[in-house]
């Protein structure tokens, strides 16, 4: 599951090669804020952008709850060494 989240977001992002989870969710942050509808006045392209912006969306909570679990699970198994 991991590889292929991480996969969809270098595609949508158009990006290949190594990056850090931070540097990923950053850049889907910006991405998805970037294709925002409301900052396009025409209104093709405003569908254009929508399309984008909700595919943006989906990919940035997916990745940023599966880093918080990840997060959480780290944690736990530190408290559970102590």
């Amino acid at each position: 599951m991991e590889e292929d989240l991480i996969e969809n977001i270098k595609e949508a992002l158009g990006v290949s090669g190594s990056y850090t989870d931070v540097q990923l969710l950053e850049s889907l942050r910006k991405a998805r804020n970037n294709s925002h509808p409301d900052n396009f006045h025409d209104i093709e392209t405003q569908r254009k952008k929508e399309e984008e912006f909700k595919t943006l969306s989906v990919l940035y909570e997916s990745f940023r709850k599966y880093i918080e679990k990840r997060f959480e699970e780290n944690d736990s198994k530190k408290k559970k060494k102590k």
